[in-house]
């Protein structure tokens, strides 16, 4: 029977943390050979991990943070000591399973040991020398590649599986409610806070709006920033001063457990500002049967079909996100429904947890 190794690069509990806890829970309870998990640090994802009985062994070095690579030498040196940690453990493993390709060290003590069967899932879609850097990593490491999307397939360019991710049903899926009841419209944007995922241009198109419009919503920002990072907080929050938006937007800190955003959103907005690999929101909004609104671009155009159960606007355009915010605010009752009802039955029939799962289950334990 195959011992397995599984390594991530987070320790809390975002989008790719959440898959990789999913996809090592299913194992441990499915596959009856051995199975060790590497995490960073201990956090959110090592105690989640600590509950269902599974007790990660933690290495935080050799991964390839801005941050870290800031301090080159001292990143590079960290890095080689951490070649030689994985070198060691893959001798232990028929299988290794590495999630993101941040895992740099990782990568290259794949790179370095034959007779192993090493398995990336490349989540990511980077941009200008980071692909260059990352392409040449997937190349050396001879690993098979599964990709989250198509579009991150092609963006990479290389051989591979696509399997989509997949999130678990909410427990009161089949009693959710199609229609608005409430006198306010709900825009929910949920994630980590960064440039890159569009919290400004959101808030940017509803300043836009003219008083009277902005009376009808309520917009919720939930998420945090990484490492402590708070720039964009405070430009955000000068932003809401400045629009007099204090009545309309709500900040709310990540939670572990997002489904009573996700309940009180009418609509959810995926506004990224660079393609997305994949949009694991999407499909969280569409397990609880909300309709979005995301630019189109990226992995998100293979969730979010326009005007079926969501709508697509062009990427960084303000004007264009205005546009969409305007039509779903003058929305028939009966349409919304159409398009939420559309939602819940698109999660249930392409991305469902357990679809998930038994696909990554016979990638990569069974061929």
């Amino acid at each position: 029977m195959n011992r397995v190794l599984m390594v991530h690069q987070g320790a809390e509990l975002y989008g790719s943390d959440r898959s990789f806890l999913s996809i090592a829970k299913y194992f441990d309870e499915t596959y009856t050979g051995d199975i060790e998990v590497i995490l960073p640090e201990k956090g959110e994802l090592s105690e989640s991990f600590n509950k269902s009985g599974i007790h990660p062994t933690y290495h935080g070095l050799g991964i390839l943070r801005k941050k870290d690579v800031k301090k080159i030498f001292r990143f590079l040196l960290d890095s080689i000591k951490s070649v030689f940690f994985y070198r060691s453990k893959y001798k232990n493993f028929d299988i290794v399973y590495i999630n993101t390709v941040v895992m740099f060290s990782a990568l290259i003590a794949a790179a370095l040991t034959k007779n192993k069967r090493v398995i990336c899932h490349v989540r990511e879609i980077p941009v200008g020398k980071q692909m260059f850097v990352f392409k040449l990593l997937l190349k050396l490491s001879r690993a098979h590649l599964i990709f989250n999307s198509e579009a991150t397939k092609n963006a990479f360019g290389f051989k591979g599986d696509v399997i989509y991710n997949g999130v678990e049903a909410p427990s009161n899926l089949t009693e959710m409610s199609s229609t608005i009841k409430a006198s306010k419209i709900n825009f929910l944007i949920i994630g980590r806070v960064n440039d890159w995922k569009g919290q400004d241009l959101l808030l940017e198109s509803i300043a836009k709006l003219t008083p009277e419009v902005r009376s009808k919503i309520k917009v919720r920002v939930v998420g945090g920033t990484f490492g402590g990072n708070n720039t964009v907080l405070t430009d955000l929050f000068k932003l809401i001063e400045e629009n007099n938006l204090k009545e309309v937007v709500q900040f709310h800190n990540f939670s572990n457990d997002p489904s009573e955003h996700y309940d009180w959103a009418h609509w959810v907005v995926v506004p990224s500002k660079k393609p997305e690999p994949f949009g694991r929101v999407a499909v969280e909004s569409f397990a609880f049967g909300k309709p979005v609104i995301a630019a189109n671009h990226g992995g998100l155009r293979e969730i979010v079909t326009d005007k079926k159960n969501g709508f697509l606007f062009e990427p960084n355009s303000i004007s264009s996100l205005m546009n969409i915010i305007n039509l779903v605010l003058h929305m028939p009752s009966d349409e919304y429904s159409r398009l939420a009802e559309a939602s819940k039955n698109e999660y249930l029939n392409r991305f469902s947890e357990q679809s998930y799962q038994q696909h990554l289950y016979n990638l990569i334990l069974v061929k």
